[in-house]
C-alpha cells in the first residue's frame, strides 16, 4: 500500500534538524482502477519541537505518546467507513507537511 506509515515512525536524518510532527492520519481513494487503490493521506496539525539530536527528539515524541493515544480513544479504526482518523506522532527530517504532497496517480 502505498503512503503507509507507521504510528511513531523516525525517519533517520544526520546532521539535520529533527521535527516532531503531529498528524491526523485517515486512509483515501486514489483510483477505481482495480476495485480502488487506498493510501494514507495525513494532515499535518504542529509541530511538537526540533532538535538536532535524534535520541532528543524521540523523547518528546515519547512524552506525547500517552497524550495521543487519549486523543485517539474510541475512535473509529481508519480502515472503517466511519473513520475520522487518528492522530500520529512522527520524527522527521523535515518541517511538517501534508501528505502525499502532490496528485497521486495509479501505477
Amino acid at each position: 500500500m502505498p503512503f503507509q506509515i507507521d504510528d511513531f515512525t523516525t525517519v533517520q536524518t544526520p546532521h539535520r534538524m529533527h521535527h516532531v510532527n503531529l498528524y491526523l492520519r485517515d486512509r483515501f481513494c486514489f483510483g477505481p482502477e482495480e476495485g480502488g487503490n487506498w493510501g494514507d493521506v495525513g494532515t499535518f496539525i504542529r509541530c511538537l519541537g526540533k532538535n538536532l539530536d535524534r535520541e532528543a527528539a524521540e523523547v518528546i515524541r515519547d512524552t506525547h505518546k500517552p497524550h495521543i493515544a487519549k486523543m485517539n480513544e474510541g475512535k473509529p479504526p481508519i480502515s472503517s467507513v466511519r473513520s475520522e482518523g487518528e492522530y500520529i506522532i512522527l520524527v522527521e527530517g523535515h518541517a511538517g507537511a501534508d501528505y502525499p504532497a502532490g496528485p497521486v496517480h495509479y501505477q
